[in-house]
């Protein structure tokens, strides 16, 4: 697995290498990049995200009535740095103030970096509930319990923690249901319809924002939003490889789980996901920890008196380990590989050359970002044709 600068843009190459093509494909991993040597008989297909974004006249109306309050920035990733950049210019040209920033104090330091001059930032910690003049911009992506998170669910999880044992409890299944209409969704969407905010919800890319919502949170029709954007089709692979694709996501082994499901979702039983994530600042949550600590236990999962941050993390983790087999490509010590039944690997380069050693024609699905991918419910775990 090579390396690159993280200034370098993560893409598809072919490389044409004597006798036959050689595809380099590039994968996010951690501040940087990596690069896949896989044969081209190997390659089943890249599910790349749909590259289209929207135009600076829609940016332009669809802000026009939130640039006064108080940002709340949920997430740190180039979408939300567009619209803040873009909300500013806007400011600026309408000689407005810019509106105040909050976020959590550990993302200070990062969101501050690469924000206009004379922006300042200060910490969101220590806030009870949201003040009406607050408007809170992150991005929508799949999700496990409630198909997607947005600013109704991220609502939900920071205020909202009697409500949040409600929605595990309605789940679809023990087993995640990414992108996809949930009851615990419209759980969260009722708790966020609390509230006088607003939210800039974003449908982001790596070429920047495909899609957005602004507006009351609980007013956002997420699932028609995405609907725009799903890759329709019947997924049942034997072998999927992806990464993250967020740097902040992949920062923690719970801020990447939700891109596991995803791959998940692309395979048939019995197969193989292959998840790059650094997960260079640990476990993340709380539940993570209790469980690799022995404090916390399945039967909890199963029938909790209270919820614990990320429990359903586990629950479906536990879930999905009984149909596929799951590598995880990462920084985390080997001391977490048993009690959270994964394989843990440093090389992704020496995953792939295992999976073909027994099979030289087998063929390997690659989602570059599975933290934004958009697949479709058609997958089938249940046997019949083999995808690849």
């Amino acid at each position: 697995m090579k390396r690159c600068a993280a200034k370098e843009r993560p893409k598809t190459l072919m490389t044409y290498l004597p006798g036959y093509v050689m595809p380099e494909v590039w994968l996010s991993y951690g501040t940087g990049h990596s690069v896949l040597d896989i044969k081209s008989e190997n390659l089943r297909t890249v599910f790349e995200i749909d590259p289209g974004t929207v135009s600076e006249e829609s940016l332009d109306e669809s802000l026009a009535d939130v640039l006064s309050g108080t940002l709340v920035i949920l997430q740190n990733t180039p979408s939300v740095h567009q619209i803040i950049s873009h909300m500013y210019k806007m400011c600026e040209q309408r000689s407005l103030p810019f509106p105040t920033i909050l976020t959590d104090r550990y993302m200070i330091p990062s969101l501050r970096g690469g924000l206009p001059e004379g922006c300042r930032v200060d910490s969101f910690q220590g806030t009870d509930s949201p003040d009406a003049d607050m408007i809170f911009v992150s991005e929508i992506i799949p999700d496990g319990l409630f198909g997607y998170e947005s600013a109704c669910t991220r609502l939900l999880r920071r205020f909202g923690e009697e409500m949040m044992l409600k929605a595990y409890k309605n789940r679809v299944a023990d087993t995640p249901s990414p992108a996809s209409s949930t009851p615990s969704y419209e759980i969260a969407q009722k708790f966020a319809d609390r509230f006088e905010v607003k939210s800039i919800d974003i449908l982001g890319g790596r070429d920047g924002i495909r899609d957005m919502h602004v507006g009351h949170p609980a007013s956002s029709d997420i699932t028609r939003l995405a609907d725009r954007h799903m890759q329709q089709g019947r997924h049942a692979f034997s072998s999927v490889i992806g990464s993250v694709g967020d740097v902040s996501a992949s920062s923690t082994l719970s801020g990447s789980l939700p891109s596991l499901w995803n791959l998940w979702l692309a395979l048939k039983s019995g197969g193989r996901a292959v998840l790059l994530a650094e997960c260079g600042m640990g476990l993340g949550s709380e539940a993570l920890r209790q469980y690799t600590e022995g404090r916390l236990t399945t039967d909890h999962l199963h029938h909790p008196s209270q919820y614990i941050s990320g429990m359903e993390g586990l629950l479906f983790l536990e879930s999905i380990n009984e149909k596929v087999d799951i590598t995880l490509v990462s920084a985390l010590p080997q001391m977490y590989e048993s009690s959270l039944s994964m394989n843990f690997v440093r090389m992704s380069q020496h995953v792939i050359d295992e999976i073909v050693k027994d099979n030289p024609r087998h063929k390997i699905t690659i989602i570059p970002d599975a933290s934004r991918i958009l697949l479709g419910q058609y997958s089938s775990r249940d046997g019949g044709a083999d995808n690849g």
